[in-house]
């Protein structure tokens, strides 16, 4: 561990260039966790309560080390109160993205960050919701996008980074939570606690 006060707990690609993208100096320690949903749960709560113990697991390994502040993440794909997760097939894919043509879901980050202490850590968690709304795609473009091997590891089978792009009509809300990390929110939540990336 380098004198660097960011750590990102998530080996996510998206999460990663977008904290690049800021020129800020961060670690990446990934966090083994089984991220499993609780059905007592609302969607919002779930992400917050998987972006709670990304961090905590994280936290495990370097507690001893002050002033470090570790960012938790979980992104969630909600439609008619249903999550979707990460397709576990081509045909999986089909039916996620077939029921979101031509409607409105929701995309749920829940967002946790903890800094190191002497005694406890101090912990801030939150969630950002952001409204998407498809555009009508009919089987052969959906056939076309699942050929890009793109959706295999997002929520809800698309990523609005890449060539999913192409089937979003508009969003409501922040972007950059439905790439994975609402750099908004963790913004504010790092200012609260001490740490203003804008000094």
């Amino acid at each position: 561990m380098d004198n660097r006060r960011l750590v990102l707990a998530s080996s996510s690609p998206r999460r990663k260039e977008i904290l690049k993208s800021f020129n800020l100096d961060f670690n990446v320690i990934p966090a083994d966790i089984e991220e499993t949903l609780d059905s007592s749960l609302s969607p919002e709560k779930n992400a917050e309560q998987l972006a709670l113990k990304k961090a905590k697991e994280v936290f495990k390994e370097i507690s001893e080390i002050p002033d470090v502040y570790i960012i938790g993440v979980d992104t969630i794909v909600v439609i008619d109160e249903q999550i979707l997760g990460k397709p576990t097939s081509k045909e999986d894919s089909r039916k996620m993205l077939k029921s979101l043509s031509s409607r409105t879901h929701k995309v749920i980050s829940g967002i946790c960050v903890l800094k190191t202490d002497d005694d406890e850590p101090v912990i801030e968690i939150a969630h950002v919701v952001t409204n998407v709304t498809m555009k009508n795609f009919d089987d052969e473009t959906i056939e076309k996008y699942i050929a890009t091997n793109e959706p295999i590891d997002k929520a809800g089978a698309y990523g609005i980074q890449g060539f999913g792009a192409f089937l979003v009509e508009k969003i409501e809300g922040s972007y950059s939570n439905v790439v994975g990390l609402p750099s908004s929110k963790l913004y504010d939540m790092l200012k609260n606690m001490g740490y203003d990336l804008l000094a």
